[in-house]
């Protein structure tokens, strides 16, 4: 340490009064003294506390270019006190030998010395939430007017977002990167920036060139990925840094690339990550340039912002919600042709289904797909309205008050249709539907609703021979064929679904109802020798039934055969066909026939009597009579 204090010091040992006491000022209004520094004691040759080594020791505390340093005694008495020889230097520091001190005729000491220096003042943003700006240098050059300010920056670039309102502090320097002094010049400098007027300055002073750097709240950080159910664009470049001399930089705004490039790109709103690059593919943080990207404008990146004045090109790219397809209408359906029953100049654009088979009646009531485009069959990636609704069942109604400009485009739609209907009708005066039945649901294997399951999970409610069979989707009551699912559908069998036929392996929900006629005629006893036997009253429902089954008719030695070919009830008291009561029973020529109490509305059987066709004929299986009460009315 001593070589180089003695190499940098050579020149520097006598220091007139006049020249330490220039040094020793520090009366510029952007300078400050720091602390004071004692990094040495005096040794066996002196006391050293140089620059050199007080940037080392203490680097956030001390400026390489002090433009004054003042030394001290330890007890805080000026340097001159002590009567030593010492030397003082702006570039070196200070340094004391003991060799040349002289007292009492014998080599002394030197005392022990410390040292401050005049320093830029610190310009320092560590609130919470806050950061510098990169640097700005919008007017360029020396000798003219510098405009470093808020306003005039915001002014060049076009663009408010890149400073903040209300910086909370502001750092100046040459655009070199020195610490600004004014150096005789006139300047004004506050949190808004800084102002020098050319004319204002002092003889044989300019304005120098300067760059200025704010402190603002800290701009949210723009994620690069892009999640499941979102997609990228293309990369955009509309714009270049140096298309003119006072091109700002380059802009990649999102909303001048939705102005140049309809359709391409979605809502500012809808955006979630931004991606750029060099247009050589290479990230754009690693080129060295200042930039600003954000959600809600897109990214920028301002000439004056860097060292060369001259950004890079860029390219840009954004994650938006998957592009509006063309959806598929495959199978049974086909599109019908494209429809523009209205345009918005009332209140809205309607291009709803049921408005359009009011002209188009043989439109289906319930579409499975639509497909839309702007009128005149220009299709876009993305558009620009909200739509009220749009809906593949129904279409789509855009209303003008809910556009930022009061105005819906214009819109044409098809609709994917079955190509035939499969829906069965309920024909006959005699029959009706029964209620809907929902006895399972998607499971492991799929939605199976099985006719010979349903009929013995609700017994005497489905006849034996449905005539038709009708369903649709459980949850919202649509036709069955509306899911475009592989199903199978019987009136002998039911409905099945099974997760295996499907392109996405799972099934809805489905539910089903079968034709059945609302009541039974009078039996007849057909054959040579059959006749009916008389009526037989056997029990009264005064307990769990009325039972008056053949095999207890047989039981009580009544004059009925085994085989009976057919069965006729009454009620008792009035004599009228079972089925005019209304109530569930079950009725056979085998069985014969019961009412259960518990099964009825009002929890008591009516009493009936029996009659059976005998002596020949064959078994049939149980027919059973469903109470029309529990299906649905079409008065």
């Amino acid at each position: 340490m001593v070589a180089d204090v003695i190499l940098a010091f050579v020149f520097t040992l006598l220091v007139s009064a006049s020249a330490r006491k220039d040094i020793e000022k520090c009366d510029d209004p952007f300078y400050e003294w720091t602390k004071y520094f004692d990094s040495d004691d005096p040794g066996h040759s002196g006391d050293f506390e140089t620059l050199k080594h007080h940037l080392a020791y203490y680097p956030d505390d001390v400026c390489e270019n002090p433009i004054g340093i003042d030394v001290r005694l330890l007890n805080g008495e000026h340097h001159t006190s002590a009567y030593e020889v010492t030397s003082i230097s702006l570039t070196h520091g200070f340094a004391c030998f003991n060799k040349h001190q002289r007292r009492n005729w014998g080599v002394s000491k030197c005392s022990d010395y410390k040292v401050r220096y005049c320093c830029p003042k610190k310009v320092v943003c560590e609130d919470v939430g806050r950061e510098f700006t990169p640097f700005f240098d919008v007017s360029s050059g020396e000798g003219i007017d510098q405009m470093e300010t808020v306003n005039n920056i915001r002014a060049i670039s076009g663009l408010d977002f890149v400073v903040c309102d209300e910086p909370t502090a502001v750092d100046v320097r040459l655009v070199d990167g020195t610490a600004l002094m004014t150096g005789g010049n006139v300047l004004e400098v506050t949190n808004l920036g800084l102002v020098c007027i050319e004319s204002q300055q002092p003889a044989g002073k300019s304005c120098k060139d300067y760059k200025v750097r704010f402190c603002c709240p800290k701009r949210p950080p723009v994620p690069s990925t892009c999640g499941d159910g979102r997609e990228w664009t293309e990369f955009f470049s509309i714009d270049q840094p140096f298309t003119s001399p006072s091109d700002p930089g380059d802009l990649e705004l999102i909303a001048d690339i939705r102005n140049q490039r309809r359709g391409e790109l979605c809502r500012p709103e809808q955006i979630t990550a931004i991606e750029v690059q060099l247009m050589n593919g290479v990230p754009a943080a690693e080129s060295g340039d200042p930039t600003f990207t954000g959600l809600d404008f897109g990214f920028v990146c301002l000439n004056a912002n860097q060292e060369n004045r001259l950004c890079h090109d860029y390219k840009a790219r954004f994650c938006c919600p998957e592009k509006i397809r063309i959806p598929t209408c495959s199978g049974e359906s086909e599109w019908s042709k494209f429809l523009d029953r209205d345009d918005p100049t009332g209140r809205d654009d309607n291009e709803l289904l049921p408005f359009q088979r009011l002209r188009k009646p043989e439109l289906c009531e319930v579409s499975l797909a639509i497909d839309f485009r702007l009128a005149g069959g220009v299709r876009l990636d993305y558009y620009d309205d909200t739509f009220a609704q749009l809906s593949q069942q129904f279409g789509l109604l855009c209303q003008n008050r809910d556009q930022n400009d009061n105005r819906c485009d214009d819109y044409e739609v098809r609709f994917c249709c079955p190509k035939h209907l499969p829906e069965q009708e309920c024909e006959g005066d005699g029959n009706q539907w029964t209620v809907w039945y929902n006895s399972d649901d998607p499971s492991e294997s799929g939605d199976i609703e099985c006719l010979q399951n349903l009929r013995a999970d609700n017994p005497g409610e489905i006849c034996e021979n449905p005539s038709a069979i009708n369903a649709e989707i459980a949850s919202i009551e649509f036709p069955y064929y509306l899911t475009n699912e592989k199903v199978k559908i019987s009136r002998n069998s039911g409905l099945t679904c099974l997760r295996s036929d499907q392109t996405d392996n799972s099934c809805v929900d489905y539910r089903v109802r079968f034709c059945c006629p609302k009541r039974f005629t009078h039996p007849v006893c057909q054959g040579n020798n059959n006749h009916w036997t008389e009526w037989v009253n056997r029990d009264s429902p005064s307990f769990s039934f009325d039972n008056e089954r053949l095999k207890e008719i047989l039981d009580g030695n009544f004059d009925v055969c085994t085989k009976p070919t057919s069965v006729e009830a009454r009620l008792v008291a009035t004599e009228e066909p079972y089925f005019t009561a209304n109530e569930m029973v079950s009725i056979s020529p085998s069985l014969g026939f019961i009412c259960q109490n518990d099964l009825q509305v009002d929890g008591m059987c009516e009493n009936y009597e029996v009659r059976f066709c005998c002596p020949d004929g064959k078994d049939y299986v149980v027919f059973t009579y469903f109470n029309p009460s529990r299906l649905p009315s079409y008065e």
